[in-house]
Formats: C-alpha cells, structure tokens, sequence
C-alpha cells in the first residue's frame, strides 16, 4: 500500500512542479450573435489577435462541426466570422462547447 501511495505522492509533484512552471490562461470572451453598431465580427477578430488563443471552444451546436472543428453549416454570426478570419493567419484547434442538438432542442 505504501508503495503505491509514494508513486502517486511522486506523480502528483511532477505534475504540481509542471504547472509551477508554465501557466495556463483561461479568456471568457462575452458576444453577442449578431453585429451590433458596437460588437461585430471585427470587434471580436481584433480580441482574438491579442489573446492569440491556442484553442477556440465556440458556443456551438456540436452537430454543425465536424471532429477536425470545420464548420458544417455556414453562418454570418459574429463568431464564425471572427474565427474562420482568425483561422487564415494561426493555426488553431476550434472545438463546439455545447451539446449536440442543442438547435434542435431549443427549436
């Protein structure tokens, strides 16, 4: 029992010691769907340039992406806008955080 309890202890320091070392950031950006006179798809691009982000997860129907994060359906919301633009000049992982059908279960 001692034996496996030393391995987790030591387990659990490198990975504490990992963390230590690099830090993770986490941004929430807020959106509205749509352009608005003060929030549009430039609005939300220009955000994305500073943060420089290495992973997008997209309020996003799951059932409209497929698994490599291209869109299936095409849409003028701000943020497939903004992302698609995005995705031009990095090379980004882009993901839905939302459930599956979550269209259809709203319609």
């Amino acid at each position: 029992m001692s034996k496996y309890l030393y391995i987790l202890v030591l387990v659990t320091g490198l990975f504490l010691r990992n963390q230590i070392q690099s830090q993770t950031y986490l941004t929430i950006i807020g959106t509205q769907h749509y352009p608005t006179d003060n929030v549009n798809s430039n609005t939300l691009y220009k955000e994305l340039q500073k943060i420089r982000p290495d992973i997008i997860l997209m309020e996003y129907d799951s059932a409209n992406m497929d698994k490599k994060g291209n869109f299936l359906i095409q849409s003028n919301e701000n943020e497939q806008v903004a992302v698609k633009r995005y995705l031009k000049e990095y090379s980004v992982i882009v993901r839905p955080f939302d459930f599956e059908g979550r269209n259809q279960f709203y319609s």
